[in-house]
């Protein structure tokens, strides 16, 4: 046996139960044994049997936990591109629109991005802080985990995540705690956004792949999500937000669903708190969306055969906020992703799944 199927063997067999045996188990299902043995043999972990409802539903519809890890093995060689935030938003600008990155923040030392700029310190961050709208985020992770928002309105009036407002020397205390954060622009997001949930960036998901044996990109699904008063200042489905089923056509909203730990999916067709119904609205920028999405696709598939981009869509453009080279098929937990042939095919030529 050779170094390179070694490698492959690591990769596709042992490495996806290494970790799925790591992981398993910490949900918090109030599941008996029989039903946490059921979703063992079947590779997947307790959460998804109310995620994807597997009191009803066939495991074999789904793509398990094991090939989920599987799948991060696709773009392995060059994942560290897109997985340090820091780094992805200077690759990334080749191919599309992005936040400005300022700089990156550890501890008390601030490190300059944009030199045009030139955050050094604190003072510098703050004199920024007064003309723009701040994010700050982990260099790594995901799921929304540890995303700061602040709007500077007077020296000691600083909205603090849309929901309290703080002075210069907590904002001081709070930036200077953070450990390898990013500073990026606030992208202010399209009207028809902000009229369904205003207080937290509205981001558009979008997987896109494409290996050697195609000749195009294709989209496999995309989604919106919408944050809520729970979810705020982020909009992941796992904290609390709204997935939105997005029709691929003309990007017109569809119904939704939000996440109950005890009852799975359930589905919406307006928001809990605004009141809004999803399909009166467009997303704005949509044929462009697509079209800029998909040659970036091709482009970076030198790279990544697969991709889950994060879009904030404004008024006259729209921004890539992130791209996740592991992205989680879970988001889109309505869809039975083994309907869609041409994807399943996909996942079966690179050895992450069995044929169905």
């Amino acid at each position: 046996m050779n170094l390179i199927t070694l490698k492959d063997y690591y990769y596709y067999y042992l490495f996806p139960y290494i970790k799925y045996f790591k992981d398993y188990d910490n949900s918090e299902t109030n599941l008996n044994i029989y039903q946490r043995f059921k979703l063992f043999m079947n590779g997947f972990m307790s959460d998804k049997y109310y995620i994807y409802e597997l009191f009803k539903n066939n495991p074999k519809d789904y793509m398990s936990d094991i090939e989920r890890f599987r799948m991060r093995y696709i773009n392995r060689k060059y994942q560290y591109l897109l997985k340090d935030k820091s780094i992805s938003s200077s690759f990334l600008k080749n191919y599309l629109p992005v936040p400005e990155c300022y700089a990156v923040v550890k501890k008390k030392n601030y490190y300059p991005v944009n030199l045009e700029f030139d955050i050094k310190d604190f003072e510098s961050f703050f004199s920024l802080l007064k003309n723009k709208k701040l994010i700050l985020k982990p260099v790594s992770g995901s799921g929304g985990k540890g995303i700061i928002l602040l709007e500077y309105k007077n020296e000691n009036k600083i909205l603090y995540n849309q929901c309290e407002y703080k002075t210069k020397d907590e904002i001081r205390n709070i930036v200077e705690s953070l450990h390898n954060y990013i500073i990026v622009e606030f992208i202010e997001q399209a009207e028809y956004a902000k009229q369904v949930f205003p207080s937290s960036s509205n981001t558009i998901r979008i997987l896109t792949y494409k290996d050697d044996y195609m000749t195009s990109a294709e989209i496999f699904l995309a989604r919106h999500r919408f944050g809520t008063i729970k979810s705020i200042p982020v909009d992941n489905i796992s904290n609390g937000g709204i997935s939105v089923v997005v029709n691929e056509k003309d990007g017109s909203l569809m119904h939704g669903f939000i996440f109950n730990a005890s009852k799975g999916l359930i589905k919406i067709d307006r928001h809990p708190d605004t009141g809004t119904i999803f399909s009166n609205y467009k997303i704005a920028n949509w044929s462009k969306i697509v079209e800029k999405i998909l040659k970036a696709q091709v482009g970076l598939s030198y790279y990544f055969k697969i991709l889950g981009w994060d879009i904030i869509s404004t008024d006259e453009n729209f921004y890539v906020v992130e791209c996740n080279v592991a992205p989680d098929i879970a988001f889109a937990a309505d869809y039975k992703i083994f309907n869609n042939k041409d994807f399943s095919e996909f996942l079966f030529r690179n050895k992450i799944c069995k044929r169905r």
